[in-house]
C-alpha cells in the first residue's frame, strides 16, 4: 500500500505504508486519536482456500506521526470485505468502521453483507 502526497503544482511525492495483498477501500482515519493520520484497510478476494496461510479481512496501519506505519490485525473474518468506510454511528462521538461483503468465490462461509464495528 502507498499514498501520494500533492506538494502542489501538479507534483507528487511518493510514500510506502506497508505490503499487505488483497488490500481495498483505504480509508484515512486516527484511530487512535493521536492527531496522526492513520489507515485502515479491508481484504476482497484473499486466498481462502489456502488452509495454510493465515488470512487477514481487516488491517490498521498506525501512523506514529513520522510518517512510519505499523500494521495491525483487526479482524480475519468475515471474508470479501469489498468495502470499507468510516463515521460516528453512536452517541459516543468516536469513529466506527462500516464494512460491505461482495460473494462470488467459495467458501461461502464467515460472509456478512453490511458490518458496523464499534471501539471499545
Amino acid at each position: 500500500m502507498q499514498w501520494l502526497e500533492n506538494t502542489g503544482n501538479g507534483g507528487f511525492r511518493y510514500h510506502r505504508i506497508g505490503d499487505w495483498p488483497g488490500a481495498y477501500s483505504p480509508i484515512g482515519v486516527d484511530l487512535d486519536y493521536d492527531g496522526a493520520m492513520d489507515v485502515v484497510a479491508s481484504a476482497a478476494y484473499s486466498d481462502w482456500n489456502n488452509q495454510n496461510r493465515q488470512v487477514v479481512s481487516l488491517v490498521w496501519f498506525r501512523n506514529d506521526g513520522r510518517p512510519h506505519f505499523t500494521a495491525h490485525i483487526l479482524a480475519r473474518a468475515p471474508k470479501d470485505l469489498i468495502t470499507l468506510d468510516t463515521g460516528t454511528v453512536d452517541s459516543s462521538g468516536l469513529p466506527s468502521l462500516v464494512t460491505g461483503g461482495f460473494y462470488i468465490y467459495p467458501p461461502f462461509d464467515q460472509m456478512s453483507r453490511i458490518l458496523v464495528w464499534w471501539q471499545r
